[in-house]
């Protein structure tokens, strides 16, 4: 998958939430091409609620994956953070 893949695809997300945001906050008219992707959320939503429903584990597994990998990925993030903050108020001369 080429970037530009991706970049149409981070687009495309942002697009469907800012769609779903604007629905369910009611904050503005909805043309007819964010009615087609709520339609799609809802049927998205509604056959994923029947299958937690129906299968639990199918559902909890790859939540519980994806919540670890965040989890993880956020924790690096964070400390990499810190440590470049701790590393650049190192750096810096003493304001005396």
């Amino acid at each position: 998958m080429g970037s530009g893949s991706v970049s149409r695809a981070g687009a495309g997300a942002i697009r469907i939430g800012s769609a779903m945001g604007a629905a369910i906050k009611n904050h503005r008219v909805l043309g007819p091409a964010e009615a087609k992707i709520m339609l799609f959320l809802s049927i998205t939503f509604l056959v994923l609620s029947a299958v937690a429903v129906i299968w639990p584990r199918l559902i909890s597994l790859p939540a519980a994956v994806l919540g670890t990998w965040l989890a993880i990925s956020l924790g690096i993030r964070a400390y990499k953070q810190y440590k470049k903050y701790a590393q650049d108020k190192a750096d810096l001369p003493d304001q005396e």
